[in-house]
């Protein structure tokens, strides 16, 4: 079986997102995915993961999408290790010392991670951190989590928000409703929208989510401090990036995107894999 090392696939993204060109545009990538995953660590180190309609695992090696063994439903990578679950909710975690991913007790219907840490849900919504060691159950019900070092959001059943306080180790409800959750930047920066599509980021200074014009049905924020970015998907798959100011419409239609900085992927609705060329 021929070993993978992920730290030989991480490649260094600009400090910055650059600006946008009327040249700049989503290219097509080889293959066929139903799901895929941008993850990278504080340095600005990003890495490409994708899972297809079989379940097969894939990452992007820099030139092509390549088979890792296994099967699994969900990826994430905590900037460290590479977590998934299986179809039937099971836990892996990849060992990179033996090319494959290896079970850890657990099961969760959710996974979460970046910046070095990986949370999850279970099926009856109870909440998991892992502590180094194995899964702890944290106090909480929780339909939706996001996450990014130390920063911990989520959104129960009755679409309430939440966010973890370590202190206290104990989630606390912050003031707003919402359908969807994302974290970046190390917890600097997060983003969600409510079941009317409006979009809303958190000003921490005033500690509440702030209406950002525009309409979204998926978000996705990612990247170290110095260059997060923030993109999203409208009802009709089109695509749009923050500016900073505003969301901007960007050429081209996707399903599902996953950014980290600079690094931006996408799906269409017919599993076609899309990377930005800035």
């Amino acid at each position: 079986m021929r070993r993978v090392s992920f730290l030989s696939t991480l490649l260094l993204l600009c400090s910055m997102m650059p600006m946008f060109a009327s040249a700049q545009s989503f290219i097509p990538v080889p293959g066929k995915l139903t799901s895929i995953y941008v993850g990278g660590t504080p340095t600005g180190a990003y890495a490409v993961w994708g899972i297809n309609s079989a379940q097969n695992i894939f990452y992007f090696d820099g030139m092509v999408f390549r088979n890792i063994p296994g099967y699994l439903s969900q990826i994430a990578f905590d900037g460290h290790a590479l977590w998934g679950i299986n179809s039937g909710n099971n836990v892996f975690i990849f060992d990179p010392d033996q090319g494959m991913f290896v079970q850890i007790s657990g099961a969760l219907t959710q996974i979460a991670a970046e910046g070095g840490a990986t949370w999850g849900i279970d099926a009856n919504q109870n909440v998991f951190m892992y502590d180094g060691t194995a899964l702890v159950q944290v106090p909480g019900k929780l339909t939706r989590i996001a996450v990014d070092g130390g920063s911990v959001w989520g959104i129960n059943a009755s679409q309430n928000v939440f966010v973890f306080d370590g202190a206290r180790h104990k989630f606390v409800q912050i003031p707003g409703s919402l359908t969807a959750i994302a974290v970046g930047g190390g917890g600097a920066e997060v983003w969600g929208i409510n079941a009317n599509q409006d979009i809303f980021r958190f000003d921490y200074g005033a500690q509440t989510f702030v209406n950002v014009p525009g309409k979204l049905t998926s978000i996705a924020v990612g990247g170290p401090s110095f260059g997060t970015s923030v993109w999203g998907i409208n009802a009709a798959n089109n695509v749009f990036a923050f500016n900073g100011t505003a969301f901007v419409l960007v050429p081209g239609q996707l399903a599902q995107i996953g950014v980290f900085g600079g690094a931006v992927w996408g799906i269409n609705s017919n599993q076609d894999i899309f990377r930005f060329e800035f």
